[in-house]
């Protein structure tokens, strides 16, 4: 499953990943991931989400951070679901056109591999293409 969390600068995206990922860390048998650009939300998280750190790797498309989530994942099997908070902090070129060729290919790879995914994007929904709407909620 794919969620995708479009909104402005300060509309609350980050409170709500935060609180959905330490919910979702005393519920489920697996392992919860939360990546972010910095380690800023080190104290925010329970212990038992993992947060990764994506500020020493140089993303400038949603390529490169494909490949980054398939090597966190390969590193852990376990891991059920994957917070990515603010994609476009995170991949320093993302535009909402970007996200027609990503969020289909992660749903595949989310259906293969049974990781629900959380993306949080700095745009306003009126931004968000007609292919990624489907992904919002």
């Amino acid at each position: 499953m794919i969620r995708l969390t479009a909104g402005v600068k300060g509309s609350g995206k980050t409170k709500e990943f935060i609180e959905r990922a330490n919910k979702a860390a005393g519920k489920t048998d697996g392992h919860i991931v939360y990546i972010d650009r910095g380690n800023e939300r080190m104290y925010d998280l329970t212990h038992s989400v993992r947060l990764v750190s994506a500020d020493s790797f140089t993303m400038t498309s949603c390529g490169e951070f494909l490949g980054f989530i398939y090597g966190v994942l390969s590193q852990d099997s376990d891991i059920k679901e994957i917070y990515a908070d603010s994609l476009t902090n995170i991949v320093s070129a993302a535009a909402p056109g970007d996200l027609d060729d990503f969020l289909p290919k992660l749903e595949k790879f989310s259906l293969e591999r049974g990781v629900d995914f959380y993306i949080g994007v700095g745009f306003s929904e009126e931004e968000i293409t007609l292919g990624a709407k489907k992904f919002l909620g």
